[in-house]
């Protein structure tokens, strides 16, 4: 039976400009619940645009993006808050570029992961193989030489 602990995985994701974003390859259960958490206004109300920045930022490990200057946005280990503001001094092409990316990755891990189980399933329902009631000399049950013949008379 396989672990139901999540392995800190990782996945290099290309976006454009030759950009990369390195992504957590599933998230836990706390990660998961700090994302949802995340994604309320102060009414508890869903709010879309937090609720993606809050994708981001919970998936979110490293990348290659910069400032206007060129220095790099440090984001290796920072806060979720800390990830959140970087990504609002971006344009929203490119915050929705990054989500689409975590998205298309979120999805594909999901297909594969749904697939294992389905896998795992049908290997876990399949029957042993019987063993053969072949007799030993190599004869097929119900052969014509194995049938017999009555004669009439």
């Amino acid at each position: 039976m396989p672990s139901r602990v999540v392995k800190p995985e990782t996945k290099l994701l290309n976006i454009s400009g030759d950009d990369w974003l390195l992504v957590k390859r599933r998230l836990n259960h706390g990660e998961q619940s700090r994302y949802f958490l995340r994604g309320f206004d102060a009414e508890g109300k869903p709010a879309p645009v937090k609720r993606a920045l809050a994708k981001i930022a919970v998936y979110l490990l490293d990348w290659s993006l910069t400032d206007p200057s060129g220095t790099p946005i440090a984001v290796r280990g920072a806060s979720l808050g800390t990830i959140e503001a970087a990504l609002e001094s971006f344009d929203s092409a490119s915050v929705l570029e990054i989500h689409t990316a975590i998205e298309a990755h979120e999805d594909a891990v999901e297909a594969e992961l749904a697939l294992e189980k389905k896998t795992l399933a049908i290997a876990i329902k399949s029957d042993p193989i019987s063993p053969s009631l072949e007799p030993a000399d190599g004869g097929m049950s119900g052969s014509p030489s194995s049938i017999p013949m009555s004669t009439a008379s």
